[in-house]
């Protein structure tokens, strides 16, 4: 864990500020272990330098999830990323370009190299399953500027408006319990010039109705028109700015 990522980390129900004790830090300065508390005595603990909200059993299907990205990685899925996710959605990898990305839903931590290879400030990957202990481990070894969290994206340990950057959740947002609460929660993060980035399947009119309610404004809201043709570009994910 980068100490920069204290910047960001707070409580994630209350949103309260978190106190680091009994840091222990490798030779590069990052956090291996410790614990972060809360103003109400509340403990998170920093384990392999991972900071763990995760208060239950993990679900089946994020058991599931876990075991499937641990058994096929998808690190080899880059080109079809780049020439639909990228090419659709972005542009370009330019649009990463020192930017402050948080990476919910992150899985395999694929996409989370990705972003840190095409120059990506700081990522901050999201992830409840057990991934974060294997396959995500390998993927993003070697990396200074990338943290990993496990926790739910629904109730995310970061600060409202943190992140003026790029907060990402792609082909993950439908398989939480509410898509209208993972949204909410995941935009709120995005600070003036951010912008919240994700994909559903199906639920159309669902989708454009939560659009409307995160950014009123319309102007701010790209790849509308792109997102909603039938069949719709391979990849293409709406960009909410703040």
């Amino acid at each position: 864990m980068t100490p920069d990522l204290l910047n960001y980390l707070c409580e994630p129900i209350t949103k309260a500020s978190l106190q680091l004790i009994d840091a222990v830090t490798d030779t590069d300065g990052h956090i291996q272990s410790g614990q972060l508390v809360s103003p109400s005595g509340k403990r998170y603990p920093i384990i392999n330098g991972i900071p763990r909200f995760v208060e239950f059993v993990p679900t089946k299907t994020v058991e599931s999830f876990g075991d499937e990205w641990n058994h096929f990685n998808f690190i080899d899925f880059k080109v079809n990323w780049l020439s639909h996710t990228v090419l659709n959605t972005f542009g370009s990898v330019k649009a990463f370009k020192d930017k402050l990305i948080v990476d919910a839903g992150g899985g395999s931590g694929s996409q989370t190299k990705w972003f840190a290879e095409y120059g990506a400030r700081h990522v901050i990957m999201l992830d409840l399953s057990h991934s974060v202990d294997d396959v995500v481990q390998r993927n993003l070894a070697g990396f200074k500027n990338v943290d990993v969290i496990q926790c739910s994206i629904d109730a995310p340990p970061l600060r409202d408006q943190c992140i003026d950057g790029i907060v990402y959740c792609h082909n993950v947002i439908q398989h939480t319990p509410s898509v209208e609460k993972t949204a909410h929660a995941l935009y709120a993060l995005t600070a003036p010039g951010g912008e919240f980035v994700f994909n559903c399947y199906g639920l159309d009119d669902e989708i454009r109705e939560l659009v409307n309610t995160l950014q009123p404004d319309i102007t701010k809201i790209l790849n509308m028109d792109k997102y909603f043709l039938r069949p719709a570009p391979i990849g293409c994910a709406l960009r909410i700015f703040r």
